[in-house]
């Protein structure tokens, strides 16, 4: 659980070594900027930006696939992309923005104190030389990846835990043809008052 409500901002750095006879010698930074900022009487707005970079080409495991968790129905896990299949998008650079806000509760018994939390996930990569990369089928997100969603968290509260729902949207040049693909349902479980 995040104590502040300032950045929180990560940075990381990696390098590839040539051993033996590796030719992989590469270059990787991560960032990573997290931020949960209390609104008066409305809520919580959060937003998570993340970006990567790697300067030279490498196989396809060692590239980025930007947090993709597709399931027709799953677990809510904020800051993944919950329409986006695992491995559907590589890239040797992207930038992924989640932003959400969490509503205050609507009403609050022993048993309902349900809140609405509305997100909104993009994200932007491309890969270079992807002729290196024959026989594999892959896409790339040069036109932007988009989802919407809206979760109903605490619709049913026993104690200090909560099952809510919710359902995420695919939409943009990256949606899928059979409309129901687009969608991904969501279950929450959540601990507290």
């Amino acid at each position: 659980t995040q104590k502040t409500h300032l950045p929180i901002v990560e940075v990381a750095y990696q390098r590839g070594l040539k051993i033996f006879d590796s030719k992989l010698t590469y270059n990787e930074i991560l960032l990573k900027i997290q931020q949960r900022i209390p609104i008066s009487y409305i809520g919580e707005f959060s937003y998570i930006v993340r970006g990567g970079y790697i300067d030279k080409s490498l196989p396809l495991a060692s590239l980025y696939a930007v947090h993709g968790s597709y399931m027709a129905f799953g677990v809510f896990d904020r800051g993944v992309f919950s329409t986006m299949k695992a491995n559907e998008f590589l890239s040797n650079k992207f930038i992924s923005i989640h932003l959400s806000h969490e509503f205050n509760r609507l009403y609050n018994t022993k048993i309902s104190a349900p809140n609405i939390e509305l997100l909104y996930n993009m994200a932007f990569g491309g890969l270079n030389n992807p002729q290196h990369h024959q026989g594999i089928a892959f896409k790339t997100m040069e036109k932007g990846y988009y989802e919407l969603g809206c979760m109903i968290h605490r619709i049913l509260r026993v104690g200090f835990f909560g099952i809510g729902a919710g359902v995420y949207w695919r939409f943009g040049a990256y949606s899928l043809p059979i409309v129901s693909d687009n969608f991904s349902f969501r279950f929450s479980a959540t601990l507290g008052r």
